[in-house]
């Protein structure tokens, strides 16, 4: 098995809640798109978890890919993510939409945050790009999986 089959495997161990797909207005450096993310997900972390999201390491569980597009400088970013406990998929999935739109400056107007309609689909989907940027497609800083 390869790298990209082992990381779709990988994923498919746990039910994702949510899909979506994060652009820039214009085009940042791969470090800018990494802090914008990173910015975006300590705003979801904190409305969630507030301060126990630093001191307590709470987080919204979520895994990020990083895109380059055709050109291999359209930098995006694609995830999947679960809804913290007792919190409706729909109401999060619309607290993040409103979050990414109004909270994030740099937000693209392409961007979209869904349901997913297929768990393989969305696997296969978040490594598509795998075949150019290897393992560091994968982004460690914004992705987070609990291990309880």
């Amino acid at each position: 098995m390869n790298m990209k089959q082992e990381m779709v495997s990988w994923l498919r161990t746990t039910h994702w809640d949510v899909f979506g797909c994060l652009n820039f207005k214009r085009k940042p450096t791969e470090m800018d798109a990494q802090k914008i993310l990173a910015y975006f997900w300590n705003r979801v972390d904190r409305h969630y978890f507030g301060n126990a999201s630093h001191r307590k390491n709470l987080r919204v569980e979520r895994m990020c890919f990083l895109h380059t597009g055709i050109s291999n400088t359209n930098y995006h970013f694609h995830f999947v993510a679960n809804a913290p406990r007792l919190v409706n998929q729909q109401d999060f999935v619309n607290k993040l939409n409103r979050s990414w739109r109004y909270e994030v400056k740099e937000s693209g107007w392409f961007s979209y945050i869904k349901p997913p309609r297929s768990q393989q689909a969305v696997c296969n989907y978040l490594v598509r790009e795998f075949y150019k940027l290897g393992m560091d497609s994968f982004n460690t800083l914004g992705s987070f999986k609990n291990l309880n």
